[in-house]
């Protein structure tokens, strides 16, 4: 028998920290309370268009504030303020003008559940550079980690859903998420989850509120976008409050680009790579 005991032992430490088919993961709302966000993309895409090969690369640092003001506890949902601001932009090839001028910081209303599903109460506007800003909070609500109705245990997946939204998303898409385990970072517990799936995407700058025609050497012009987005990548969830406290995605893309008045439509492929960061976990 004693020669059982310290396996017995391993086996019972194991599955206390393990977890198990009853635990449920939550989002800890909290009334004034501030998280901000680094974001640190990098986009680099290659269009055939009938000049030949034409490169373009885009890189951005912005700063996402999410600001949590009221708590309705009965119903498990909070009042927000989103703000991003643009803090770094940098763009070569045909995208260069885009570095040209930084858009204006964008604040979106809205509310956050337990589960942490975020959904905006309006849409950001103006041209088409400011898609790079205007929507990168409405996309934070697809790239922080959303929790299921059910309890999870190592190996568990669900839905997590990227919401739709009428300047690129026509409808509500799925990614799929799964709990891989558990670690800590800096002193701090953490849930690791990876997201994986498809993307579709529709871009037309004509449908963007208070949109311009798109300056281009040929005059101006309105852009449409249209392809997929095949995404993989893993966020880190704080334990003890279900804040996001990082996710690092990263895309391959196959698209379709129309300069609408010409007539001239141009394919292209490119990679890219997105990480959130919360600047205070544990705090």
């Amino acid at each position: 028998m004693k020669s059982l005991a310290l396996p017995l032992l391993a086996l019972v430490a194991f599955q206390a920290a393990a977890p198990q088919a009853g635990t449920v993961l939550r989002r800890t709302l909290k009334a004034d309370a501030t998280d901000t966000y680094e974001i640190v993309d990098h986009s680099d895409i290659l269009a055939k268009t009938p000049a030949g090969d034409m490169p373009v690369k885009v890189s951005s640092t912005r700063t996402f504030v999410l600001k949590t003001k009221t708590v309705d506890d009965k119903l498990g949902t909070a009042v927000i303020e989103a703000t991003t601001t643009v803090d770094k932009l940098e763009a070569d090839g045909a995208a260069s003008d885009l570095a040209k001028t930084k858009p204006a910081p964008v604040t979106q209303t809205g509310k956050i559940d337990v589960r942490g599903r975020i959904t905006y109460e309006k849409k950001a506007g103006g041209d088409l550079s400011n898609l790079l800003n205007g929507t990168s909070s409405t996309l934070a609500a697809g790239t922080f980690v959303e929790f299921p109705e059910k309890a999870l245990k190592v190996g568990d997946s669900w839905d997590m859903v990227v919401p739709k939204d009428p300047m690129v998303f026509s409808e509500d898409q799925k990614l799929t998420a799964t709990l891989t385990g558990e670690k800590e970072v800096d002193g701090v517990q953490i849930w690791v989850v990876s997201v994986r799936g498809v993307v579709k995407s529709s871009v037309d700058s004509s449908k963007i509120p208070g949109a311009k025609p798109v300056e281009t050497p040929i005059g101006p012009m309105t852009i449409r976008i249209t392809g997929q987005d095949t995404v993989s990548g893993e966020g880190l969830v704080e334990k003890s409050s279900g804040r996001t406290v990082s996710m690092t995605m990263r895309s391959s893309s196959k698209k379709t680009i129309e300069l609408v008045e010409t007539g001239i439509s141009m394919e292209s492929t490119g990679t890219s790579e997105s990480k959130i960061t919360l600047k205070t976990p544990g705090a």
